[in-house]
């Protein structure tokens, strides 16, 4: 078998692959359509889109950085530090604007730390994160 070839046959089983995965997600929704309710409901909808938004919005993130070439291990420690930083400020009686961009500044400050280490230090991109998730995921042990 040719490359090209190989190449070829790949590209359907993969297109195929994720055919498959929408057609069992349909059929699981059309499942619970029918067996409940409560699934229909635009309270259900709307919490389901709630609930899935914040993986989405991580996972175009690390696409992007995957697409690049890169890798980091860090996000699920910045966004628990990021969203730690905000509910302790929304506890304490702080306007949710400003908590919420706290909470943006806080990504956003180990987003430079990673940027810097990668960049200018010549850290590979894997230590560098590395390093900053075990440092996020402390922080946040130790605020709570």
């Amino acid at each position: 078998m040719t490359g090209a070839a190989g190449r070829r046959l790949l590209q359907r089983l993969t297109s195929f692959r994720e055919f498959n995965i929408l057609v069992a997600l349909l059929v699981l929704g059309l499942f619970l359509s029918i067996t409940t309710d409560a699934f229909l409901t635009t309270g259900n909808l709307f919490g389901l889109a709630r609930a899935f938004s914040l993986t989405a919005i991580v996972a175009i993130g690390q696409t992007m950085v995957i697409l690049t070439g890169g890798i980091d291990l860090s996000v699920g420690s910045v966004l628990a530090l990021a969203g730690l930083s905000t509910g302790m400020l929304l506890e304490r009686g702080v306007p949710l604007p400003l908590a919420m961009l706290a909470g943006l500044g806080v990504g956003a400050m180990v987003g430079l730390v990673n940027g810097l280490l990668i960049t200018r230090v010549g850290l590979p991109p894997f230590i560098a994160t590395l390093g900053t998730l075990s440092i996020g995921r402390g922080l946040v042990y130790v605020l709570t």
